[in-house]
């Protein structure tokens, strides 16, 4: 009877009988036992105590074992996947009788009816829907197991959101987010019967993806900035930068100390270079630092000491970084950018910018023609080859100030003043002139990333 089965009481051996003790585990064999043999209804709490006292315990003691108890007939009740009211009734007598607390009894539930329920919108939800006959039965069989709403919400959502989300992670495995892609997503989550709200930080990444795709599509935005742009020319975007351009440094290596004589009159001495050497090699020169506007015709550079210009049809290249971008030019010398921000939705920019200006500009041959005159410095820039570019060849201002990118602004200022005082004038005005001239230089260097870092954050 409710699921019960009789259990023999353990033996008492002779001496435990002489000195009248008796097994405290007979106890809650005997109430078992009860249970398994009388209505639940039948059962009195009065019988339940005697018996406790009897083998010398108390229900606080003896709590696992009431639980197991309860247990066992709750699993016996909803074996047909349904509680009814009487059996309701008969699980609350039982609590009352075992003197179980509500929050143990909704323990229990937890872990004997609730399992019954998720494994049914497992089932529902292995082709990924669910339909509207299983969302009914998914709701009928939450019903009779008297499972609360909200907690029958949490479990079909722990499967159906994992389903959803995995879409999503598919739809933007290209940063982009095409109208149907939405649309798909959108009906997913319909036929998945859930409510998707999206948090600042989701909205923000999904808006990034629905630029992305009209920006691939050709669909460049048109941005007011606030400097004077020529006649029908078009800024698609800009961005704080920090301007660097290849070049050579040469030092000077050698002595650089005092040196001691001795005279008649004691200790003299003398400082400067000795058996100086000039060293060359190649580097990344710091030009300055302010905004790139990307436009139609040119990518412009408005810096804090000057601005660069570099017209599309002088571009032979671009290679995009993780911290910014490299121009190849017909002439002159490579142009290197460093900044943060969206770097895939900038280099779409300046792919489509690229391509639509090599689209509406005249063939080269039809240019030359029109000049009337075609030099072989022309076709030897022409046949130019871009160079592979490596990332490491310059340095961002966090590495300039030897800090990570996460650095606070209290961190960048403690950075900045202990650079600025290994390289400032007063450190090396005894040395000679060709030192003097490098840490001017990288002095400046330090000046600009620090300026550049301050502004960002």
């Amino acid at each position: 009877m409710n699921g019960l089965e009789v259990i023999d009481l353990q033996p008492t051996s002779f001496v435990t009988r002489l000195l009248g003790r008796t097994p405290k585990e007979n106890a809650f064999l005997e109430i078992h036992n009860v249970v398994a043999t009388l209505p639940i209804y039948h059962i009195s709490e009065a019988a339940i105590t005697a018996c406790l006292s009897r083998y010398g315990t108390t229900h606080q003691e003896g709590k696992p074992r009431l639980l197991n108890i309860y247990s066992q007939v709750l699993d016996h009740f909803i074996k047909d996947l349904s509680i009814s009211d009487d059996e309701i009734e008969q699980l609350g007598h039982l609590a009352n009788i075992f003197k179980l607390t509500p929050n143990e009894i909704a323990q229990i539930h937890t872990e004997i009816v609730y399992p019954h329920y998720e494994r049914a919108v497992q089932r529902a939800l292995e082709d990924r829907d669910l339909s509207d006959e299983e969302n009914t039965a998914l709701d009928n069989l939450c019903v009779k197991l008297r499972i609360p709403e909200a907690a029958a919400n949490e479990i079909y959502k722990k499967h159906a959101v994992p389903i959803y989300n995995q879409a999503m992670s598919n739809a933007l495995a290209d940063k982009m987010l095409s109208p149907q892609e939405e649309a798909d997503l959108e009906r997913i989550a319909k036929s998945l019967k859930i409510n998707i709200r999206f948090n600042e930080k989701s909205e923000a990444v999904l808006q990034s993806a629905r630029r992305l795709w009209c920006i691939a599509q050709g669909e460049l935005p048109t941005l007011r900035v606030p400097i004077n742009l020529q006649f029908n020319e078009r800024c698609s975007a800009y961005v704080e930068a920090l301007h660097y351009e290849p070049g050579r440094l040469t030092r000077g290596i050698g002595y650089s100390g005092f040196s001691t004589s001795y005279s008649a009159f004691g200790i003299r001495f003398r400082s400067g270079i000795m058996n100086t050497q000039r060293l060359s090699s190649e580097t990344m020169l710091l030009r300055g630092a302010g905004t790139l506007y990307l436009t139609n015709r040119r990518f412009l550079f408005n810096g804090t000491s000057k601005s660069t210009s570099i017209y599309l049809g002088k571009i032979i290249g671009i290679t995009f970084y993780s911290d910014g971008m490299r121009i190849e030019k017909e002439s002159g010398k490579d142009q290197i950018f460093i900044f943060s921000g969206d770097i895939d939705m900038l280099r779409l920019i300046a792919d489509n910018l690229m391509s639509s200006y090599r689209q509406e500009a005249p063939p080269r041959s039809a240019r030359s023609t029109k000049t009337g005159s075609t030099s072989g410095s022309s076709e030897r820039k022409k046949a130019r080859t871009p160079t592979v570019v490596q990332q490491e060849s310059f340095k961002s201002p966090y590495e300039i100030l030897e800090i990570s990118v996460s650095a606070s602004i209290e961190e960048i200022k403690i950075a900045y003043r202990k650079m600025a005082s290994m390289y400032h004038p007063d450190k090396v005005a005894h040395l000679a002139p060709e030192f003097r001239e490098m840490a001017e230089r990288k002095m400046k260097e330090i000046n600009i990333a620090y300026e550049a870092l301050k502004s960002r954050k």
